[in-house]
């Protein structure tokens, strides 16, 4: 296992009501890692098409004379999950997706708390692992 799919995998243990997660490479719309508690959801088979559609969020912001990279989040609600995608970097984007009793305040924090752990270990973010100041859970302290 990566150290980014058992980065996910910890998160997934904070995450009430956690379906699945992947961080997903802009350029080649190919998941870097990902984990699914359900057997039944395939993350991998939606990663091109959101990956469409965060660029496609930024070029709206561009028109719009906003940053392109300003974005924190995006929510999507189905009938049955919300699926919250959040930009890493200019590179990468997380998405989870959790159910419709999933706490959306308690995802948005710890997809917030894991950044870093997850920038330090994607290739091409300039973020340096530091492993001093990475608790045991890969958190910075």
């Amino acid at each position: 296992m990566s150290e980014i799919e058992g980065l996910i995998k910890e998160f997934a243990e904070n995450v009430p009501n956690y379906i699945s997660t992947a961080i997903v490479d802009m350029e080649s719309g190919m998941g870097v890692g990902s984990y699914s508690k359900d057997p039944e959801f395939d993350a991998s088979a939606a990663n091109a098409a959101y990956t469409d559609f965060v660029q496609a969020n930024r070029d709206a912001l561009d028109i719009l004379g906003a940053d392109p990279l300003g974005t924190t989040d995006i929510l999507v609600t189905t009938n049955g999950m919300y699926l919250l995608i959040r930009e890493l970097s200019e590179d990468y984007y997380m998405g989870t997706a959790v159910s419709q009793e999933g706490n959306l305040a308690l995802v948005r924090k710890q997809m917030e708390q894991y950044e870093e752990a997850f920038l330090k270990e994607l290739p091409g973010t300039g973020v340096e692992s530091e492993q001093d100041e990475i608790g045991s859970n890969g958190i910075a302290g």
